[in-house]
């Protein structure tokens, strides 16, 4: 009933029918009896309650005989046998109602439950036929509930068994198209009911086994590429102090995979010589939030070193707290290969001493050759002079002048070398290309007269001083015009004459010369080449020597071929103004 109110009147309406029943069956306590269990039924426990009073009062009042009243012990039994029945009657029927009522909302909750569930719920018959799915078991198997029910559970998961013994299991279910899919099933036998035998909950887990295989090979791919890389990963809580490492961390820490890994055991494992360091390098990072990038030994149970590289981003989790995420990198090869390139390298060095002082030598005696040949061509000279019969006073003295310039400069060469050996720089100072122009033609005049060359020097008026070492740009020029007599000596018909010249190139710079008419160059691309020549009494070493005198005075040495015949070298070395911009 929806009010107290109409409880009390069905009651009521239920008692006055109950009494007029009773006066025409003459039965006025199964009447009444009938109207306590009706209204308990249809009007709830109050209105049970209700009709169980208005039952026995109307019972006592109406239909007990006058004669024996209430009052009276012989009417008790008669009363009290009523009363008990009509009473239990109502609670018998009360307690059937919350039963009802709590069956109703379980059976409720289930379905709700069944019918929301993202498992597909099959309720198996005796025989292994499907009773009841819900909807998620018809959108698992892509089946109407009609198309399923009365199938055998066979048609659906092929490998099910109702003896099965495990309660979850994997198992190949079909679509019904026939494409398979894996299925997660759960088995739960049902007792004591004549229809269901079992219920299995089926979950497709096809992304999920795809996910993990897919996951599993990444690892694997992972695990492989720590090992050839010999790279381990490692994360660090620093607040619990748990520490987590991959396979190939452990291997390379040489600790069984089975441990569980502490700062403790790695500090075990770290070399005695690095603990202190390490050990200081960790705390003030996590103190200070850093990332951590150190290297370390660990000393293994077998004696062995292996050197780590250690690399670990500092990061912070959702509760604030600090971790660091790495890699351990296993460097002992390179390590060991730096090592041993060290070594070699300081063999190299001592060969290299070998191979400099060889070359210097070569050097030495190169440049000192060519002033000793002038001293010598001059003191025949001059021998030659003095031993005729009217002797030329002056072109003596010009010869011996000559020994002397060639002797003062062959000292000048010695001197830079001990200078260059010795680790010193070359007597850098202001200079007048075109007085040097002028000094080399005095220099080389008699191997030229006994050469029959001719030498012609084209200099530029007002010429920019240039900034370096005079004896070595001299000694440059020389090379290049003794190189240019060699040139021509083969040549028999034809003028045999070169030329020295000097101008301003780009601005800057100063270009010099030196053009010979000889033979020309036969493989000029190897002419720099150290020790390669095509005299027969060459050394190889003029060129490369002009060439790094002129590279340390910031300029450049190249050749060109002449138009007709012949070979012009030109160089080019900064003037003074822009070295000292450059400055």
């Amino acid at each position: 009933m929806t009010s107290r109110f109409q409880a009390y009147f069905f009651a009521t309406g239920v008692g006055s029918a109950a009494i007029a029943l009773s006066w025409i069956s003459s039965a006025p306590s199964s009447c009444f009896l009938l109207a306590v269990v009706i209204c308990s039924l249809y009007g709830g426990t109050e209105c049970g309650i209700f009709s169980v009073v208005l039952s026995i009062v109307s019972f006592d009042y109406l239909f007990l005989s006058p004669q024996a009243p209430l009052t009276e012990h012989s009417s008790y039994p008669r009363v009290a046998a009523f009363i008990a029945t009509a009473v239990s009657i109502n609670l018998i029927i009360a307690a059937k109602q919350r039963g009802d009522r709590v069956r109703s909302e379980v059976e409720e909750q289930h379905r709700v439950i069944t019918e929301t569930s993202l498992d597909g719920v099959l309720s198996i018959g005796h025989q292994g036929e499907i009773l009841l799915v819900n909807p998620s078991a018809t959108e698992i198997f892509g089946c109407s509930g009609a198309e399923m029910i009365g199938k055998p559970i066979v048609r659906f998961v092929p490998r099910f068994r109702g003896d099965n013994a495990a309660s979850v299991s994997e198992m190949t279910g079909l679509h019904r198209n026939g494409t398979e899919f894996v299925a997660e099933v759960t088995f739960g036998r049902v007792i004591g009911s004549s229809k269901s035998a079992a219920v299995i909950f089926v979950r497709d887990i096809t992304e999920r086994k795809r996910a993990e295989n897919a996951l599993r090979l990444s690892e694997s791919y992972l695990a492989a590429a720590q090992r050839m890389s010999r790279t381990g990963s490692f994360g660090w809580h620093v607040s619990s102090g748990d520490i987590v490492w991959s396979a190939e961390t452990f291997r390379i820490a040489g600790v069984d995979p089975n441990i569980t890994p502490t700062l403790e055991l790695i500090q075990e494992r770290i070399h005695p010589e690095d603990r202190a360091a390490v050990r200081e390098t960790m705390e003030t990072s996590s103190r200070q939030g850093a990332d951590l990038d150190f290297e370390h030994r660990f000393l293994l149970s077998d004696g062995s070193v292996k050197f780590v590289h250690v690399l670990g981003k500092a990061v912070h989790d959702e509760m604030g707290d600090l971790q660091y995420i790495g890699a351990a990198m296993d460097v002992t090869a390179s390590k060991l290969a730096q090592e041993s390139l060290q070594r070699f390298e300081e063999k190299l060095t001592q060969a290299s001493q070998l191979a400099t002082l060889s070359e210097a030598s070569a050097s030495i005696a190169h440049e000192i050759n060519q002033p000793l040949t002038a001293i010598i061509a001059n003191a025949h000279m001059c021998a030659e002079s003095l031993s005729a019969d009217s002797v030329d006073v002056a072109n003596t003295r010009e010869l011996v002048q000559e020994i002397l310039d060639c002797s003062y400069h062959a000292s000048e060469v010695v001197q830079r070398m001990r200078t260059l050996f010795k680790g010193g720089d070359f007597k850098k100072v202001p200079l007048d290309i075109n007085d040097i122009a002028k000094e080399v033609r005095n220099l080389i005049r008699s191997e030229a007269r006994k050469r029959k060359i001719g030498v012609e020097i084209d200099l530029e008026p007002e010429l920019p001083e240039a900034w370096g070492d005079r004896v070595q740009i001299a000694q440059v020029l020389v090379n290049l015009c003794i190189n240019g007599f060699d040139a021509m000596d083969l040549v028999m018909d034809g003028p045999r004459k070169l030329y020295v010249r000097t101008k301003v190139h780009d601005h800057v710079t100063i270009r010099v010369e030196v053009q010979d008419n000889g033979v020309g160059l036969h493989d000029p691309d190897r002419i720099f080449e150290a020790f390669y020549t095509t005299k027969a009494n060459g050394m190889g070493m003029g060129l490369p020597i002009c060439r790094s005198i002129i590279e340390l005075h910031n300029g450049r040495l190249w050749p060109q071929r002449n138009e007709g015949s012949g070979t012009t070298f030109c160089f080019t070395i900064p003037a003074l103004n822009s070295t000292m911009s450059a400055s």
